[in-house]
């Protein structure tokens, strides 16, 4: 998948005819990626802890600083999505909530994007 990827999908052949600009928003649109990625492996790795932890201390409300992400997460982050067990439609679901997929991803068919052409 492209999103997942960056600018590695592309060739440097097909780099070097890509403006600058489109070259930016893929990289911005990687990084994007990455964090929502990275959010989904944490939430679900420390699941029942920060439903505790919100339940207890409800002002900390954890998981809504970008430092939640980051601070001592490094173990959830190594782990695999299969071995966290995210299936795609969890990843997709991450990715139209950040904005990187459209709110209406599931209902585009091949015949649809045909027609936009």
């Amino acid at each position: 998948m492209r999103t997942e990827r960056g600018l590695n999908f592309y060739t440097r052949q097909e780099l070097s005819h890509l403006p600058v600009d489109i070259q930016s928003e893929i990289t911005k649109n990687d990084e994007k990626s990455k964090l929502a990625l990275r959010k989904l492996k944490i939430n679900t790795f420390y699941q029942a802890e920060n439903r505790l932890l919100n339940v207890i201390f409800p002002h900390v409300n954890l998981g809504s600083k970008l430092t939640d992400y980051y601070v001592s997460c490094e173990e959830a982050v190594r782990m695999t999505t299969d071995q966290l067990r995210i299936t795609k439609e969890n990843i997709a679901k991450a990715f139209i909530d950040c904005g990187l997929l459209p709110r209406n991803f599931y209902a585009i068919k091949p015949e649809t994007i045909l027609l936009s052409l």
